[in-house]
């Protein structure tokens, strides 16, 4: 185990996933990344990180300052420029002021960089992109947001290869609130 701001991070990879190898046969150091530390009743993990808002890039934006008294639902998805994705994400931004009226905001997340976002949003709806959205898009470009909130899956991404890789699952929504007190 390493630790990383206090957490443990495991370094094996299961036993069911073949080691990853370079040309030569040498084998490559294994990417780890946090254990979830998203739990039921408790404090959802804050993060940082670039997002797209208002048709900008914006370098640092922030869980804790942006939800704060809010009830806040996080969309994971697996990736911009998909014909799945835009459809759900399209749904919760047309629907944006039904949530801020409950006191509420959706937040969409991808592991795709802050350009890929801005690209989809510039694209039009009609050529598959998602046109103006009044949800931020969050750029977890490092997928520490992702394993924070439990919404990573290894899989096999190359199996003649054998190449083992990360990926955010096909879709996941979390609901929570920052300033929820249990008694």
């Amino acid at each position: 185990m390493k630790i990383l701001g206090g957490r443990a991070l495991s370094t094996t990879i299961p036993s069911h996933f073949m080691p990853m190898c370079d040309e030569d046969g040498d084998l490559y150091e294994p990417i780890t990344y946090p254990e979830c530390a998203a739990e039921i009743r408790q404090h959802a993990p804050d993060f940082r990180a670039a997002a797209v808002v208002d048709g900008e890039i914006i370098p640092q934006w922030t869980l804790s300052e942006e939800a704060s008294g809010k009830w806040t639902v996080l969309v994971f998805y697996p990736k911009d420029f998909t014909f799945v994705c835009p459809t759900e994400l399209i749904a919760f931004s047309d629907r944006h002021h039904e949530f801020q009226a409950i006191n509420a905001q959706v937040v969409g997340i991808s592991t795709d960089t802050e350009e890929t976002h801005l690209a989809w949003c510039r694209t039009p709806r009609r050529k598959g992109g998602l046109g103006i959205m009044n949800i931020p898009l969050i750029a977890d470009t490092t997928k520490y947001i992702s394993a924070h909130y439990g919404v990573l899956l290894q899989v096999l991404h190359n199996p003649s290869s054998l190449s083992l890789s990360l990926s955010l699952s096909p879709r996941f929504v979390c609901v929570f609130s920052l300033s929820f007190r249990l008694p």
